[in-house]
């Protein structure tokens, strides 16, 4: 298991039906390439970990958090509203506001950006993801910390 401790991306395609009708989420941790530079590539997993770890304790057994690549998660919930996604993510983003990694840095503030779309009808799974990476990147453009709708 990456450092993550979720499932890697080639692990969502188990389940087409579900992804064709989830909300799908792009998150990426912000500023996490200062983090590794500051604390090093043992920090940097502490921080993946405990953000994993965090996140997951917010969802539902249906959703799935997973390890997307680098510092970015995919985290799909099927058969949610989208307002009922942007609330999950609120919680998940005042948990890892409120998140403490004493091994790396007690003071360490971490945040996230995300990206939320929902599927659309015949739409393939890769251009969901690209939609909703869009809307992450126009999060962090935006001043990070902080969660669009695509």
């Amino acid at each position: 298991m990456p450092p993550s401790a979720r499932p890697p991306r080639h692990w969502l395609g188990c389940s087409r039906g579900t992804i064709r009708r989830s909300k799908r989420r792009s998150i990426d941790v912000d500023f996490f390439k200062a983090i590794n530079d500051k604390y090093g590539h043992a920090g940097g997993d502490a921080v993946l970990q405990s953000f994993a770890r965090e996140a997951g304790a917010t969802l539902r057994v249906a959703d799935t958090l997973a390890r997307w690549g680098g510092e970015e998660f995919l985290l799909l919930m099927p058969d949610t509203r989208l307002d009922e996604a942007l609330a999950v993510l609120d919680r998940i983003a005042a948990r890892i506001g409120a998140m403490r990694i004493d091994a790396v840095d007690p003071l360490l503030a971490v945040a996230f950006s995300a990206g939320v779309t929902a599927s659309r009808p015949l739409e393939r799974f890769d251009e969901a993801i690209s939609r909703a990476d869009a809307a992450m990147y126009r999060a962090k453009a935006n001043g990070r910390n902080c969660v669009l709708a695509a």
